[in-house]
């Protein structure tokens, strides 16, 4: 594989059957976390957390999924963002924590 061509973020099974507002927040956190794992893309994915959580905004709640932990890089970090994006369907707000080593 060269350093141009990137594997298309795959919509794993779990999000592709379900509803993400019928999800707890902690199905969205483990589902999200195996499919980060899975990713071939992803140099090292062992310090790479995600955890989904509701957050006060006033007088509302509001789902925020956290990426927490580690990368190699900014390609690293980026892809993690758009493994979320891609099986959350960007109904949910991501806030990337993610450090770059």
């Amino acid at each position: 594989m060269n350093d141009y061509y990137i594997t298309p973020v795959i919509m794993t099974e779990f999000f592709k059957k379900a509803k993400i507002k019928d999800l707890s927040l902690d199905e969205i956190s483990n589902n999200l976390q195996e499919a980060i794992i899975e990713d071939p893309e992803l140099s090292d994915t062992t310090n790479i957390s995600v955890k989904a959580e509701d957050e006060d905004e006033g007088e509302t709640k509001e789902s925020v999924i956290h990426l927490i932990g580690k990368v190699k890089n900014e390609k690293d970090k980026a892809r993690a963002q758009e493994i979320v994006e891609k099986n959350t369907g960007r109904e949910m707000e991501i806030s990337n924590e993610l450090k770059v080593e």
